[in-house]
């Protein structure tokens, strides 16, 4: 049956036990300053979303601290292998690239600008040239500290604009003046990691057509304190339909970006993201750096600390996420969702959208003769498969399954699928780089939100268990009367990935099944690994894998917040 929301009451209830228990945990460790925060910030969530998003968010607090101190575990033991191994060697220096870093600048604080300029003097990796774009700043801190720096390095160039025009035409100016051939984002309050040119220039190496790059991130203090990781999966085209999860450190190669029109100043505030956005349907050479390479300063102005400070930057998101459906030919809606610089994209449904439910066996087979036949005698365009341990799915459901289904480059869909004991059993799965399916968020509370609210909101996988699965009838049918061996939804699941087609999981369709968790299916053929998704399985929270085994236990999950209903990180 559905899983049905508590009672208004209910969710106040939760929402306060949290709240108290989250600000008695931050008052013994950050002390009464950093409870007003966290109160200001509740009330802010509370207008905006009411009392569940309010328990969200205080769940997510609670788990994020927990994260965090693993976190820093994981820089201790961990880090610093990985960025031995992006040692520069002379060959690398010789055949790499050659990076334009451009760095719009207005007003900067100059012990900012400083640390920001003294992290690029910082690279391993030589082949750089630095342009600090003053957008028209008016105080003469800045303008000093810009020709300061400049003094300290040939590769080094200030441009002047007469008047501030914004990040986009600041920027345009030095793609105007760009030499390399590849140009990286840098941010004028923000610092790289002096790994991060070399280790950008060893995977163009290794894949010489690479048009667009990206890299893990986290946050830094202004007393320079690293904390909040964001470890991203690979480009996943419809996680990136949610929000600019590409975000920090992103290079693009200097002719794409001249190519589709650089940065554009109408978008100003998500100026990024709508790049992004023209990109990618330029290319699809594009490539996750699996490494922390780039460190977003946290302060009271920057979007990364109070990101509710721009809201005109979420919306200048939405504008360009409706422009990129648009440009694609989708008929869809645009929409913002409960959390913060994320979107919904509402494909239209129209009365030829029908889906025919289909009951798998008790042992997950399916019958292609049940499928063939469709209902009375019509076959639908799609076929919702559900296990018969759903006993319930309702026509709202249906629909976000066949809008997610709808969107360009669209495999299978399905569900969250949560025990009656309140634990996700099916989140979708990834297919690790020993071809060993892992189960995304499997054993968490049901109000797990994900990390980056990935649970409430559509994303991507490998692939969609058999217990909630809706796919067009044609490609399904066929996979069954091929056979071959292998379980269908996993067929089905490599089937349309080689025709370009990614499964997908939407967060906000969660049903229950009867009994308590399934057990977990094995792929028995190995030599599949999911190139799309796999790149990283340190997305898979709270693991930071496949790191972890470098010294690190596994952690998929913490046995104390799985009765806990834990959370994922807070939005970024």
């Amino acid at each position: 049956m559905r899983v049905e929301p508590k009672s208004e009451r209910g969710v106040v209830s939760s929402a306060i036990r949290n709240a108290g228990q989250t600000l008695h945990w931050l008052g013994r460790r950050f002390g009464r300053a950093e409870r007003g925060h966290v109160t200001r910030r509740v009330w802010e969530i509370w207008r905006e979303g009411g009392a569940s998003l309010v328990r969200d968010y205080m769940l997510s607090e609670r788990a994020a601290a927990r994260r965090e101190a693993r976190y820093q575990r994981w820089r201790r033991e961990v880090e610093p292998g990985l960025l031995t191994a992006e040692a520069v060697s002379n060959e690398l220096v010789a055949r790499g690239p050659r990076f334009s870093i451009i760095v719009p600048a207005f007003n900067t604080p100059a012990v900012m600008l400083r640390a920001c300029v003294e992290s690029v003097l910082a690279q391993t990796y030589p082949k750089w040239t630095l342009l600090l774009i003053d957008d028209g700043s008016t105080q003469a801190e800045t303008t000093a500290a810009l020709h300061e720096c400049a003094r300290r390095d040939d590769r080094i160039a200030v441009i002047r604009r007469p008047r501030q025009g914004g990040v986009a035409a600041a920027t345009e100016e030095g793609l105007l003046a760009a030499e390399g051939e590849f140009i990286a984002l840098l941010d004028h309050d923000d610092e790289l990691s002096p790994h991060a040119l070399a280790a950008m220039a060893k995977r163009i190496a290794e894949q010489h057509d690479l048009d667009l790059l990206f890299s893990d991130e986290d946050k830094t203090d202004e007393q320079g304190r690293r904390h909040t990781p964001v470890f991203k999966p690979a480009f996943s085209p419809h996680h990136l339909f949610t929000s600019n999860y590409l975000c920090h450190l992103l290079v693009v190669r200097t002719a794409l970006m001249r190519d589709v029109g650089g940065m554009r100043g109408e978008y100003n505030g998500a100026q990024d993201y709508d790049l992004v956005l023209r990109c990618a349907e330029r290319t699809r050479h594009i490539a996750h750096v699996p490494l922390v390479l780039y460190h977003w300063r946290t302060h009271a102005q920057s979007t990364s600390g109070a990101g509710r400070a721009k809201p005109w930057a979420a919306e200048a998101g939405r504008r360009a996420l409706r422009d990129a459906m648009q440009r694609r030919g989708l008929d869809a809606a645009v929409e913002h969702s409960p959390f913060l610089l994320s979107y919904r994209v509402r494909p239209k449904v129209t009365c030829d959208d029908q889906a025919d439910v289909v009951r798998t066996n008790d042992d997950g087979s399916l019958d292609p003769s049940v499928l063939r036949a469709g209902l009375a005698g019509r076959a639908s365009r799609w076929a919702l498969v559900l296990s018969p341990q759903i006993v319930d799915f309702g026509p709202h459901d249906t629909q976000r399954l066949i809008e997610a289904a709808k969107m360009p480059d669209a495999g299978p869909v399905g569900g969250v699928i949560v025990t009656r004991g309140g634990l996700i059993d099916d989140a979708g799965w990834l297919v690790d780089d020993r071809g060993i399916l892992r189960g995304r968020y499997r054993g968490a509370g049901a109000a797990e939100p994900g990390v980056g609210w990935s649970l409430r909101l559509p994303r991507n996988v490998s692939i969609v268990g058999p217990q909630c699965l809706l796919a067009e009838r044609s490609p399904l049918l066929g996979v069954l009367e091929r056979g071959g061996g292998e379980p269908w939804w996993i067929a089905l699941a490599r089937a349309m990935r080689a025709e370009g087609r990614i499964a997908q999981i939407v967060g906000e369709v969660q049903v229950r099944r009867r009994g308590g968790m399934s057990e977990p299916p094995v792929l028995r053929a190995t030599d599949w690994r999911d190139d799309l998704l796999s790149e990283n399985l340190a997305w898979v929270e709270p693991a930071y894998a496949p790191h972890g085994d470098a010294g690190l236990p596994d952690a998929s999950r913490d046995e104390s917040e799985v009765r806990e209903a834990p959370c994922a990180a807070s939005p970024v």
